[in-house]
């Protein structure tokens, strides 16, 4: 079991805050467990509200796809945050190797170096921010919406005025209004939930995709500054330049083969999760799209759900559009080596500028289980399948 030191990374320390990852304290076990628990309770009212709707003969299509775009956003989020529990190790190990720098130069860095690093940090930052900002609306507006402006529907034939609540199923009628608080208690919790796992969720898979993003881009000014590093060193006749040269590359290679151990550990934590939202992904879009776009929907519903479907954009395109950085920024260190006079260099140098451009040619490309790459081109087969199954949907309502 993982214990959590003081240098910890930023985005790792909102992922633990938010209950992402087991500890030995009591506490921060109770705590992702009382998530699991809610979350689970929400996914079995949305499953029984589809069924019931599925079960009578003129459904209202509204009601049902509401459901199973929340079906979907609720099983997706607690893949993620069972899958994240369980690789706690994994996860604190890779806070090390980032803290770490991946790999430590006996070189110090130069002022471009620290430049680079610090750009990474604040791309991050400024990633999670707006991210946050967005997604606050989007669960306030659309999950809490029904317990604060909630409708009342009269029962023709019955002197009981049911209290109109989102779209879910409960073995119970919400006609009372101990029952009615008793829901909306639930649906804040469920909310909030929701709210608290994609905050850590971004934030943990995106702020590491940027760091290793960033090491590769230094990576590649590392490499392409290596001649003229065993230059200016030649120059000063602390050693010669074949030597330094060499000494300089190795440690170039060193870092690059950190970058893939550091990426393979990363890739077994995310694969899963990935798989499955990419599985969801295309559901969860045309739903909400056939709600925006439904003749019977309200004002009120439309401006939520818009602000739900900006949320699942900046959530699956941040992963796309982070996946492909890295199969693009590892695809250059070949670019890197290629482009030094390498074929100007002794034989030794040669063999390993050479057997460097063999390991480096084949970008990573983080996927899930090699069935699906985390790239651009697969956010748009999801947007593609999303078009699609909203035109279906489209169909069943003329």
């Amino acid at each position: 079991m993982a214990e959590v030191t003081e240098k910890e990374l930023e985005f790792m320390s909102i992922a633990r805050n938010a209950g992402m990852f087991k500890t030995k304290s009591l506490l921060s076990t109770m705590y992702p467990a009382f998530k699991f628990l809610v979350m689970s309770t929400g996914l079995i009212t949305c499953i029984g509200q589809v069924v019931v709707k599925m079960r009578d003969e003129s459904p209202d299509l509204f009601v049902l796809v509401e459901a199973l775009h929340w079906v979907g956003v609720l099983f997706m989020m607690l893949t993620w945050q069972l899958r994240m529990w369980l690789g706690t190790k994994s996860y604190f190990s890779m806070n090390d190797d980032i803290k770490a720098g991946f790999y430590k130069y006996s070189v110090p860095f130069e002022s471009e170096d620290i430049a680079l690093i610090q750009s990474g940090n604040d791309e991050s930052r400024r990633f999670q921010k707006r991210f946050n900002v967005v997604i606050f609306f989007g669960c306030f507006s659309s999950m809490l919406r029904d317990p604060i402006f909630g409708e009342t529907i009269h029962e023709e034939g019955s002197e009981v005025t049911r209290l109109k609540f989102y779209n879910t199923w409960f073995p119970f009628q919400v006609n009372t209004w101990p029952r009615y608080g008793l829901v909306c208690v639930f649906q804040f919790f469920l909310g909030l939930s929701v709210l608290i796992t994609s905050m850590a969720v971004v934030s943990l898979i995106i702020g590491g995709l940027i760091q290793l993003s960033t090491s590769f881009r230094l990576l590649q000014l590392k490499i392409s500054r290596a001649h003229l590093y065993a230059e200016n060193q030649a120059k000063k006749n602390q050693k010669s330049y074949e030597d330094t040269l060499y000494e300089y590359l190795v440690e170039c290679v060193k870092h690059h083969q950190a970058l893939i151990r550091f990426f393979r550990v990363y890739q077994n934590s995310i694969a899963l999760s990935f798989l499955v939202s990419y599985l969801n992904a295309g559901v969860i879009i045309c739903t909400v799209g056939f709600i925006i776009t439904d003749p019977d929907s309200n004002l009120r519903s439309s401006i939520a759900f818009l602000s739900v479907v900006a949320t699942e954009f900046i959530f699956f395109g941040g992963l796309c559009y982070y996946g492909e950085r890295i199969v693009q920024e590892s695809g250059r260190i070949f670019e890197a080596v290629y482009n030094t006079p390498w074929y100007t260099q002794s034989k030794r140098l040669s063999f390993l500028y050479y057997m460097f451009m063999v390991r480096s040619r084949k970008p990573l490309t983080p996927s899930a289980y090699g069935l699906k790459a985390m790239s651009l081109s697969t956010f748009g087969d999801i947007l593609q399948a999303a078009y699609s199954y909203l035109n279906m949907l489209s169909a069943t309502r003329k």
